[in-house]
């Protein structure tokens, strides 16, 4: 964490700045957790990039994603990646996909066309289920490979099979976490 004497340091630069905000706890929190989720995002994309690399030995290949692992292990894994996705939401502004969403749907007027049925909706790497208080009209099926949240489905939606039809997809900051092309690829025409 910064001292007081390096928060003053960069206070001071960043009072030069036209509109500059000062650091404080919570914008060097939000730094902290983006940096984290940026370093998680990064890690996912290199153990891709070695697992595709047919230029290494099966060793050398093993090696490498061990290393990798011992650092997203190091970073927190999964777990740290999903707090940190969780406080950024909750604690420091950032956007909830989910209002948009709900905006939108309210907006070009997606409903149900009886107050019988809901409208089934899709949450891709959902933190938790978002549209709880839309029951009556939404239902939800939250998933993410590793849920922080009782009302979210452990699944990879990769490999995700439902009986139901969705009409409603979402996936939210969910291409950017894979690493591999071709998978991102096979997820955008898969869900199309």
């Amino acid at each position: 964490m910064d001292t007081t004497n390096n928060k003053k340091k960069k206070w001071k630069k960043r009072k030069k700045k036209k509109n500059a905000r000062p650091i404080t706890e919570s914008s060097y929190q939000i730094r902290k957790d983006g940096q984290l989720i940026s370093k998680i995002h990064n890690l996912m994309k290199m153990m891709d990039k070695v697992k595709s690399d047919t230029s290494i030995s099966s060793a050398e290949q093993r090696t490498k994603l061990s290393d990798l692992k011992k650092t997203l292990i190091e970073c927190g894994g999964f777990q740290a990646y999903q707090t940190a996705s969780k406080l950024g939401e909750e604690h420091h502004g950032q956007q909830n996909t989910s209002k948009w969403i709900l905006k939108q749907m309210n907006k070009l007027t997606i409903r149900p066309s009886t107050k019988d049925e809901r409208l089934k909706l899709l949450d891709v790497g959902a933190l938790q289920d978002n549209y709880v208080n839309q029951k009556s009209w939404i239902d939800c099926t939250a998933i993410d490979i590793n849920p922080c949240d009782q009302s979210v489905q452990k699944a990879d939606f990769l490999t995700f099979t439902e009986s139901k039809k969705f009409e409603v997809i979402i996936l939210s900051l969910v291409i950017n976490f894979i690493g591999n092309a071709a998978e991102r690829g096979i997820q955008q025409i898969t869900f199309k």
